[in-house]
């Protein structure tokens, strides 16, 4: 088994660790208004008692500090992250519906896309006792115990998965179909009890296949789609509630199970807020020793519809959506129009102080510090979003969020500590008859990546150029491991388009051939699928490795211009 030490890392030591001031996130939060000027503790990030570690690697693109003799300059790392917006006709054409969403995340956090089948989980524990296999490398392995039933659906499924690009060259049980915890290789003591970033909850009969764009160290997602159509993606918010840092479900958690469990919108939404009330939402959001957490808005899409979902804590509001656009960023946004609510989010508000109980319930303005009267002229990425939504309103296309998403006078297209790490734009056709087609980039910058298709078909091939390698073999529920060094998960993919942004940094005329070659193939993709959804007809063959073969042809391109 291939540990953190044997690829190269980040270091981080803590000879060369720098305080972090607080007056940072007081700024952020009075620019966004999730805090009042001086609400210590409010934002989530620790603050006096904090150090921001710095990363001690040669490339200062991996960084978030510029380098000096090893020694960093000091740069406040920033809690903000994350755009997400849908539009639904008559806002768009040829009565679809576009989903689309940047994952901003701290600038050396590797994104992977990944896939999991649908899986039935009754009598799992009882099929899968004493199943064990043996792996002999990338893609080979041997079944030392198994009844001859399972062993064709460990074939296709789980053990192709747990060996494809891990390289644990160890023992170890499968994990169930569809069931990815963090400890890859090896399955739960008890599959009935699924394990998610920081503690188990109760598996359900059965989960449905999903793709998901995901921090590669954890157990969840920043956004994703499953087998029927629903999209989902999360944002980190503050307010007025005090931030759980015990842990337990993260935001990202509750975006996969909501995916894994929910068929529609509205039924997502239901796992998401009964989870939230069983096993409440928090911990550290953010691999390594800086401490960020959080409570989380989502916005949930389907082909006929979609919700904001927006708490604070165990409380939330939910707005349903049903035609226009929509969008949602680092701060509360549901204000009167609240179609389904915690049942005691109003009393809890008159308990704190914060409603008087006579005014209308706004409950941006009530769960956080927001003026929500100027909520929509304020500067910063909400409005804007909002601002270009509006520009294209009627003629809105998948290729329209894409430029939405790549947009970087908003901010929407983040840089700096932060930064879009990963974008997904999906397509939601009202007509049943017609695919769901989903584009993932897998790489930061959505400016200087490709949008790649993704289409839910049976026995769809593993996404090998966009899987990290896995380290965390012996961890456990409730242990997150620490490393005294950041390990390198970089995937294929991302290692190849980080030797192109080196290229693509320098403005000549290799960048601009490279760039012209990656605009090229994303056309001819974009073509490709619209000619699907024209013509209703889907070459099953083809799509099972479309993704997959997608990653080839943009790898293939990085390569013939580094090595030129």
């Amino acid at each position: 088994m291939k540990l953190a030490k044997d690829f190269p890392i980040l270091e981080a030591e803590l000879e060369y660790a720098t305080p972090r001031s607080e007056s940072n996130v007081n700024k952020l939060c009075r620019l966004t208004g999730t805090a009042p000027p001086v609400a210590v503790g409010t934002s989530g990030v620790k603050g006096d008692d904090f150090r921001q570690l710095a990363p001690l690697h040669p490339f200062s693109l991996l960084s978030p500090f510029t380098w000096v003799a090893r020694r960093p300059v000091k740069k406040k790392m920033e809690p903000c992250s994350c755009d997400t917006f849908v539009a639904l006709p008559p806002a768009t054409i040829d009565n679809r519906i576009i989903f689309g969403k940047n994952s901003d995340r701290p600038c050396d956090e590797v994104q992977e896309v990944v896939y999991f089948p649908a899986a039935v989980h009754d009598n799992l524990k009882e099929h899968l006792k004493g199943t064990w296999i043996q792996s002999l490398g990338p893609g080979r392995f041997h079944l030392l115990r198994a009844s001859c039933t399972l062993v064709p659906q460990l074939l296709n499924t789980t053990a192709r998965e747990a060996t494809s690009t891990r390289s644990l060259h160890t023992t170890a049980r499968v994990a169930p179909a569809g069931h990815n915890s963090r400890k890859r290789g090896c399955i739960n003591k008890d599959p009935a009890q699924p394990k998610c970033t920081y503690i188990e909850i109760d598996q359900v009969p059965e989960t449905y296949a999903v793709v998901l764009s995901r921090p590669a160290w954890l157990w969840g997602a920043e956004m994703g789609a499953n087998e029927h159509g629903v999209c989902i993606g999360n944002e980190a918010v503050w307010g007025r509630e005090k931030v759980c840092d015990e842990e337990a479900l993260l935001g990202m958690d509750l975006v996969r199970l909501g995916l894994e469990r929910g068929d529609t919108a509205e039924k997502a939404l239901n796992v998401i807020v009964d989870l939230l009330e069983k096993y409440g939402q928090g911990g550290n959001c953010s691999e390594g020793r800086m401490v960020f957490s959080y409570h989380n808005s989502f916005l949930i899409a389907d082909r006929n519809e979609a919700w904001i979902l927006e708490t604070a804590g165990k409380y939330w509001a939910a707005e349903k959506v049903e035609e226009g656009v929509r969008n949602i960023s680092n701060q509360l946004s549901i204000t009167t129009k609240i179609d389904r609510e915690h049942p005691d989010m109003r009393n809890y508000a008159k308990q704190r102080g914060w409603w008087d109980g006579k005014k209308e319930f706004d409950f941006a303005a009530t769960y956080s510090y927001l003026d929500t009267a100027k909520m929509m002229i304020s500067p910063g990425r909400y409005c804007e979003g909002y601002k270009l939504l509006n520009k294209h309103k009627g003629n809105i296309t998948f290729e329209t969020m894409v430029e939405i998403l790549r947009d970087k006078p908003s901010g929407i297209n983040m840089e700096g500590e932060f930064l879009t790490t990963a974008s997904m734009v999906s397509i939601l056709p009202q007509d049943s008859k017609l695919p769901c087609i989903h584009f993932f980039t897998g790489t930061p910058d959505p400016e200087r990546s490709v949008f790649k298709p993704f289409i839910f078909v049976p026995n769809i091939s593993q996404l090998l150029n966009t899987s990290s390698p896995t380290f965390e073999l012996e961890d456990s529920v409730g242990k997150k491991l620490q490393f005294n060094s950041k390990p390198d998960r970089r995937h294929p993919l991302y290692q190849k388009h980080q030797q192109a942004l080196e290229i693509l940094d320098n403005k000549t005329e290799k960048a601009k051939t490279m760039l012209d070659n990656m605009r090229k193939l994303e056309k001819e993709l974009f073509k490709e699928m619209e000619s699907v959804l024209q013509n209703k007809h889907l070459q099953v063959d083809k799509i099972v490795n479309l993704l997959h073969q997608c990653t080839e042809d943009e790898i293939r391109i990085y390569k013939s211009n580094v090595s030129s």
